[in-house]
């Protein structure tokens, strides 16, 4: 396996030759070198490489061609940075191109539903959707919420990392009938999500804070939001990396969140990387996708490290891959 310096070496080289081939209109090369990004599945440059040649395909009126690219996009990395934009480019080259409205009012549907509302290109497809976007069942719809600045799923690089994981976890989710959303990063907004937005999805994710990225502490509204959101009949799932990341703080970033359903992740103990404690509580049947049994029990330990609890009336689970205690 190539190191990471020798892997983006390759791809930069790769975005740069196919940014010099679009320069110069020498399209059929320019797509022809995009079958090289195909080599690093999980990199996020494909996305935006595929964009690129697709927008310089427009601009010569070879919209089939440009076509083609955004559904590679649409089908290969949707959970991607530039995808919303990406879907955005296909609805309009559908009905101002290629004169198919209806599968441009499919694609914005599409886009107004498969991604986190807070995002100008969903806001202006949302503006030309002709008709209601079908509604996703509440107990369908997860938010990975990367508001904290945490690992993010769009942190790849060509071979593979934390957030390479997590985008890998995302797309089983999707593959199993979800619809994800995240709120990491668009448009350079933080995006913590408010009441009113926590309230539309049926679980949240928190996750990816490690090493010494794991501060500043976790706002105190938003941790009251949270449990408010859990009361109401929402679930929440609380991921933190092992002791072993960076300066091992993931556990100490989300305790004053867990602490408030009697969850507390250990501190500071040696563990192997791969030990990182994770939270659900939910105030439905917590069974697929994550496989927690919520058969409420109080502070029963099992030995493979699973413990069962209640906050109130709603089951708790806490998965120990690393030590989770409740609190004393």
């Amino acid at each position: 396996k190539a190191p990471r310096r020798e892997l983006d070496a390759h791809v930069r080289v790769l975005r740069e030759t196919v940014e010099n081939a679009v320069k110069m209109n020498r399209l059929d090369a320019a797509k022809a070198l995009l079958a090289g990004i195909d080599e690093y599945p999980i990199c996020p440059e494909a996305v935006t490489m595929r964009l690129r040649v697709a927008y310089a395909l427009r601009s010569a009126m070879r919209c089939e061609e440009a076509l083609e690219l955004l559904k590679e996009n649409d089908s290969k990395d949707p959970l991607n940075a530039a995808a919303p934009e990406s879907l955005f480019e296909m609805g309009d080259i559908l009905e101002n191109c290629l004169n198919k409205p209806d599968e441009a009012n499919q694609a914005r549907i599409r886009l107004v539903t498969n991604y986190y509302g807070e995002n100008d290109f969903v806001e202006r497809a949302r503006a030309l959707v002709k008709g209601d976007p079908p509604e996703v069942p509440k107990s369908k719809l997860i938010l990975l919420d990367e508001s904290q600045g945490e690992s993010s799923v769009f942190d790849r690089w060509a071979g593979g990392n934390c957030g390479s994981s997590q985008w890998i976890g995302a797309r089983v989710l999707i593959e199993k009938g979800f619809t994800v959303h995240t709120n990491g990063r668009i448009q350079g907004k933080r995006n913590i999500p408010t009441p009113d937005i926590l309230s539309r999805y049926g679980l949240v994710i928190m996750h990816g804070k490690y090493g010494a990225v794991a501060k500043p502490p976790l706002p105190d509204a938003l941790i009251d939001d949270l449990v408010s959101y859990v009361e109401s009949g929402g679930s929440l799932m609380v991921i933190a990396a092992g002791p072993d990341l960076g300066e091992g703080r993931g556990a100490e970033f989300y305790n004053p969140l867990v602490n408030r359903f009697g969850i507390r992740f250990a501190e500071g103990e040696k563990l192997p990387q791969i030990a990182s404690p994770a939270m659900a509580v939910s105030s439905l049947p917590m069974g697929d996708p994550f496989e927690f049994d919520p058969c409420g029990g109080v502070e029963v330990e099992s030995k493979d490290g699973t413990m069962l609890a209640r906050y109130g009336p709603v089951p708790v689970a806490a998965t120990r891959l690393g030590p989770c205690f409740p609190n004393p």
